[in-house]
């Protein structure tokens, strides 16, 4: 899994799926060369800028955790239906497209997989892809579900009165 997200992207008949977000160029000849920009996860958009294409249909991976707030094509709103947790653009890549996914998250609490803290009711706090702890005690398991969260900005939470900011990211 480490080595996932050099595999940034992946074609299935003429479309192009971006599974993952990170800054990027893919370049796929015949196909399509674009470059990916974003501060994701701690930001809220993911831009891309296409310098060459052949017209193939764009797929964007929409995690059940992420909202979309806006999702545009050159500056107007592109229409989309979202399939299989992604959002298939209706529109055909050409040289010189500009899209842009605006997304937020919210703070949810969420079981860990071990049963051992499971079975004591602990939970884990998450804001998108990011696990959220406590920097100087670096706790992540709440013995208690937080009654008062409170998203500070793209990238802090207050829960409890803890500051929660994120320890790690799982993939996505």
């Amino acid at each position: 899994l480490g080595r996932a997200v050099e595999y940034s992207c992946f074609v299935a008949g003429d479309t192009l799926y971006l599974p993952f977000y990170h800054n990027c160029a893919v370049n796929i000849p015949d196909l399509v060369s674009m470059r990916v920009s974003t501060d994701y996860p701690s930001g809220s958009t993911v831009a891309i800028d296409v310098d060459s294409a052949s017209s193939p249909v764009l797929a964007l991976r929409l995690p059940d955790f992420m909202t979309v707030e806006s999702l545009t094509v050159n500056s107007l709103a592109a229409d989309f239906a979202v399939d299989r947790g992604f959002a298939l653009l209706d529109h055909s890549l050409a040289t010189g497209d500009h899209i842009e996914l605006k997304y937020q998250f919210e703070p949810r609490v969420v079981e860990p997989l071990n049963s051992e803290c499971r079975s004591r009711g602990q939970v884990k706090v998450m804001l998108g892809p990011s696990v959220m702890g406590n920097p100087s005690t670096r706790r992540v398991l709440f013995d208690h579900v937080p009654t008062d969260m409170c998203l500070l900005d793209h990238d802090r939470i207050v829960a409890d009165g803890d500051t929660l900011v994120p320890l790690r990211n799982i993939i996505f």
